[in-house]
């Protein structure tokens, strides 16, 4: 091979020598056997072919690709490097046509080829060509595409299939948790296995008695047990059966063995004298200090309530447990009423547990056009009343706060429809306690509302009326 070996014909096709050095074999090359070759940028070059052939190249790609993904089902045996493929005859150039690059058809080494292996050439003779990839090629590739989608949806199945177990796993361990939790919130608090008496002791309120609770044992005090229409000042949760039995006690603690017997909010029941039974409440209208749940030390005293959601004011108190009642009181309950005011005399709302007291005075008509309305009122015409509020001593805490709105202050006229106090006046203001603030508080209230009779109340924020003044008009 070269210009200094001795030529040799194997029958491998080695491609043919540039148009432009025809003579450079020594033997013009059959390709362009009747074509003048020209310079390169001659008006007259036929444009080089810019389709791929079935050459070398691909016969070391297809083979490196076989080596890696196999032999595709459709392969055919022949060794692409062994065929003797000729490049297509281009038309010569026409004397006042542009130039063209089309083929008018492959050598006949081509076709006999194709025929030998049952395959027809890549383009038809005289038709244009076209990007093409030759079969085998293509066969490989296209199974090495196959093969690459099957990893990836097997990748993430795998993938989906270990998140799933994943988020299952977390939630049986979080139900085991919330399970255990539960458990040992709400299984029996009394472990001594002990039965509760035959006869369960018989307390009376106002009075201490000495309570046996399993293992232990308590001093318990009933003091007092009232009926609340309403929720606790400020809060919006209404009693479902029209009021809230609160049951005020203190429990000490007498014994002095190493565990104590747990009491929740549940362990209490209250029946009354239809029978009708209610279990304690956790939440009760907002009413503190809430009893809920109980773990005393020896000699450790705890006060506060235990509520039920009932209007019953006449019935049984209970300390029952799974192993049976331990003590019982007889309970007869007052009811929180509606404070009818006056004018001019403080007034301090029973029920809610109001921690403050109003004196309202001085009511009054003014219509628009005074000096004092800030709006003309819609009606034509405002009642104005002056209030002065007073919190009672120790109602906040250190965080807390309390305050009376537009809302808590209402007007109804006889026959009418209530209406909440309005800004519309100089000087109406909202009323608003916090810690380390004054404890008194003067403003004005004013309603706008038609000249006449009617009631003005204090309201809690669940909508019950706690006190009234009357209106003359």
């Amino acid at each position: 091979m070269g210009w200094f070996s001795k030529k040799r014909d194997d029958g491998l096709y080695r491609g043919d020598a540039p148009a432009s050095a025809p003579g450079l074999d020594g033997v013009e090359p059959t390709a362009y056997q009747g074509q003048t070759a020209v310079r390169p940028m001659d008006s007259t070059t036929v444009n080089p072919n810019p389709y791929p052939t079935t050459s070398e190249p691909y016969a070391a790609v297809v083979e490196n690709l076989q080596q890696l993904f196999g032999q595709p089902e459709h392969h055919h045996p022949q060794n692409i490097r062994q065929q003797n493929y000729q490049q297509p005859n281009y038309q010569a150039q026409v004397p006042g046509q542009p130039p063209s690059s089309q083929p008018t058809g492959y050598g006949p080494q081509v076709q006999v080829g194709a025929a030998q292996h049952g395959q027809t050439p890549p383009f038809a003779a005289g038709q244009p060509p076209v990007n093409h990839v030759p079969d085998q090629l293509a066969a490989v590739m296209k199974l090495a595409l196959q093969q690459q989608t099957v990893k990836r949806t097997v990748g993430r199945s795998l993938f989906g299939l270990i998140l799933t177990l994943l988020l299952v796993g977390g939630l049986v361990v979080g139900g085991f948790v919330v399970f255990d939790n539960v458990r040992d919130e709400f299984t029996n608090p009394f472990g001594s296995g002990t039965a509760a008496p035959d006869q369960p002791y018989q307390g009376v309120v106002g009075e201490p008695g000495e309570v046996t609770l399993g293992d232990n044992s308590y001093r318990i005090t009933i003091s007092k047990a009232a009926i609340e229409p309403s929720a606790a000042w400020g809060n919006f949760s209404a009693p479902v059966s029209g009021g809230f039995l609160l049951i005020e006690l203190s429990l000490t603690r007498t014994d002095t063995q190493p565990s104590a017997s747990q009491i929740s909010w549940f362990d209490w029941t209250f029946t009354d004298d239809a029978g009708a039974v209610a279990e304690g409440a956790l939440i009760a209208g907002g009413y503190e200090p809430l009893l809920s749940t109980l773990n005393l030390e020896p000699d450790e005293t705890a006060t506060g309530l235990v509520a039920f959601d009932t209007s019953a004011s006449a019935g049984t108190l209970a300390l029952k447990t799974y192993e049976g009642p331990w003590a019982q009181w007889p309970i007869s309950a007052t009811t929180s009423a509606v404070v009818a005011g006056e004018f001019g005399v403080p007034v301090h709302p029973e029920a809610a547990r109001t921690p403050f007291t109003a004196t309202l005075a001085n009511p009054r008509w003014i219509g628009a056009g005074d000096p004092a309305a800030t709006f003309d009122p819609v009606s034509g015409s405002y009642l104005v009343v002056d209030a002065g509020v007073v919190l009672d001593e120790g109602a906040l805490g250190p965080t807390s706060s309390l305050s009376i709105g537009y809302g808590n202050w209402q007007f109804t006229p006889n026959g009418g429809t209530a209406v909440d106090s309005d800004f519309g006046v100089s000087g109406a203001n909202s009323v608003t306690f916090s810690q380390g603030q004054p404890t008194t508080v003067n403003t004005v209230i004013a309603f706008d509302a038609p000249r006449g009779p009617g009631t003005l109340a204090l309201v809690n924020s669940d909508g019950s009326v706690l006190a009234t003044w009357p209106i003359l008009g």
